[in-house]
């Protein structure tokens, strides 16, 4: 029975939609940033695979289908751009600065965190 739930196509779906759900009861309850429904969700996911030891490709047979949505969502995210495109520009070394230390402070990230955890240097590089 286990394993006609797990593999079925709808599982991954609905167990994300199920787990966003919660996230977004938990964060209306609890308005903190730190409690994204995204952030939430995911670590929720996660633990459901975790805890019943579920394979990450089943889960992924029936989410797979909502990353098609991701494309148009992102997509969507181009026009509050493109109606701030004056402010954008005024502010254009701002935005260079901003991006480029986000950028740079992520590299450190990243490689601080590999050479803690004692990665392969070609990782890391």
């Amino acid at each position: 029975m286990k394993d006609v739930v797990f593999d079925s196509v709808y599982f991954g779906i609905a167990l994300s939609l199920v787990c966003y759900w919660i996230a977004v009861i938990i964060h209306r309850k609890w308005p903190i940033t730190i409690l994204n429904p995204l952030l939430i969700s995911t670590v929720m996911i996660i633990a459901v695979l975790l805890l019943f030891q579920i394979d990450y490709k089943a889960y992924d047979e029936g989410a797979k289908y909502l990353t098609y949505f991701i494309q148009p969502a992102t997509i969507c995210l181009a026009v509050p751009l493109y109606r701030q495109l004056r402010a954008l520009k005024d502010n254009i070394a701002t935005v260079i600065i901003s991006v480029t230390a986000g950028c740079l402070s992520n590299a450190l990230f990243i490689t601080v965190l590999g050479l803690l955890w004692k990665l392969d240097p070609v990782l890391i590089r």
